[in-house]
């Protein structure tokens, strides 16, 4: 039986760690919610001080 399991939480606390690791523990695979057009735009606004940046991008 197949199983979906979906990791909830605030930005930067660890959720894909947390999946990545438990997929390579049980041999399946992680979906990112995280479009790919956006993962470039997500590393600038991560090198940003201000993490009220992040906050209004992510929101």
């Amino acid at each position: 039986m197949n199983k979906f399991i979906a990791f909830e939480g605030l930005d930067a606390c660890g959720k894909t760690t947390l999946s990545s690791l438990y997929a390579k523990e049980k041999n399946s695979v992680v979906h990112s919610a995280v479009i790919e057009e956006a993962l470039e735009l997500r590393k600038v606004i991560d090198t940003y001080e201000s993490k009220e940046s992040a906050f209004l991008f992510f929101y």
